[in-house]
């Protein structure tokens, strides 16, 4: 089945090479989840901070439908104060 995905931040990396894009398609088994489509991508877990599907946040256990846009976002990345 085919669904659109969008990697945010330092997840950009993990975009297969051949597609381009801010969005791009990818084609996954029936009723994948969320958390399945990370690793077909190869998204380290515990640089997976916040997962939205067609603009809602979901939990990776959430399985998808054709078409669903997926987005994964990386934890917030502060800087430093100097005084």
């Amino acid at each position: 089945m085919d669904i659109k995905v969008r990697l945010h931040g330092v997840l950009q990396h993990y975009r297969p090479k051949t597609l381009g894009g801010e969005v791009f398609a990818l084609d996954v088994p029936e009723h994948a989840t969320v958390e399945e489509v990370g690793r077909q991508l190869g998204l380290p877990e515990t640089w997976v901070c916040l997962t939205f599907v067609n603009g809602e946040a979901c939990r990776k256990n959430q399985q998808l439908r054709t078409g669903d846009l997926v987005a994964f976002l990386p934890p917030a990345r502060g800087g430093t104060l100097e005084f």
